[in-house]
């Protein structure tokens, strides 16, 4: 699957969204998360392409449901754990899943949030199947998460503390396609199973009801 297409003034489209694109030093620190829960909504109301103007008036609006946890009165870059934080501790998995039903409410849609961290080679796999991506957060301390180019499946980026969201899977290789700073991406899946990192994942199960 592909994630939504932010196209920008010179017609040229994202994979996903980023924010990167906000102004708002805490949220281009913090709001990963807040672009992967809006993703994995937009997705689910079939919107395969939109205006980066329109993306970020959404993305704005869901940043005050899914909210990172502030620190008020600080602006200067602080280090937990290896990460560094300006004004913020990001968003707790528990935060954007209140969060992302507050939206999901709001917009009188109906949806269930579901998550897991057991098995989840194949219970992404069998969510994907179903043409549902998967919100995934990376906690690794130690930064020895590696985020791989698509083509040439050499090392572009290392993470710590963030939210991506998984499109597809790779069987030959054993790695998950990402979106993230609206590119694509490829992690291993053996990575995310290091003894120093935490991986969970979330996804929004569509109901009638």
């Amino acid at each position: 699957m592909k994630p939504v297409s932010c196209i920008d003034p010179d017609g040229r489209g994202s994979y996903g969204g980023s924010q990167m694109w906000w102004d708002d030093k805490v949220l281009i620190n913090s709001g990963c998360g807040i672009v992967a829960g809006l993703d994995s909504l937009l997705h689910m109301q079939g919107v395969e392409e939109i205006g980066r103007a329109e993306y970020m008036k959404k993305l704005t609006d869901a940043s005050t449901y899914i909210k990172p946890v502030r620190i008020p009165f600080w602006k200067k870059e602080i280090k937990v754990f290896g990460q560094y934080f300006v004004g913020s501790l990001g968003v707790t998995l528990p935060r954007l899943k209140r969060g992302l039903k507050k939206l999901i409410r709001s917009l009188g849609l109906t949806a269930k949030v579901r998550s897991y961290r057991r098995n989840f080679v194949e219970r992404t796999k069998q969510v994907l199947k179903q043409d549902i991506p998967v919100i995934l957060l990376i906690r690794a301390p130690f930064n020895n998460v590696t985020l791989y180019d698509p083509d040439s499946i050499q090392p572009r980026d290392k993470v710590g503390q963030h939210y991506v969201t998984i499109t597809d899977y790779d069987e030959d290789r054993g790695m998950f396609d990402i979106s993230s700073w609206g590119r694509k991406y490829k992690i291993a899946t053996d990575d995310l199973k290091k003894f120093s990192v935490i991986a969970r994942f979330c996804y929004l199960e569509r109901s009638n009801a």
